[in-house]
C-alpha cells in the first residue's frame, strides 16, 4: 500500500506538471523528482555492508 501510495502521488504531480504552467509547474516538476528520488530509497534502501573483521585464530 506504500508504495501504492508514493505512485499515486507522483502520478498526481506529473498530472499537474502537464497540465499548469509557471511557478505551479516548477513546484509539481520538483516534488515529482524529490518523491521518484524518496521511492527509489523506500524500495532499495542505500545499505553498505560492513567489512569482514580479520579475525586471528
Amino acid at each position: 500500500m506504500f508504495k501504492g501510495l508514493f505512485i499515486v502521488t507522483i502520478a498526481l504531480q506529473l498530472l499537474i506538471a502537464f497540465t499548469q504552467n509557471g511557478w505551479v509547474r516548477s513546484v509539481a516538476e520538483l516534488s515529482a523528482f524529490l518523491l521518484v528520488v524518496l521511492f527509489s530509497l523506500a524500495v532499495k534502501p542505500f545499505t553498505t555492508k560492513p567489512e569482514p573483521l580479520n579475525r586471528q585464530k
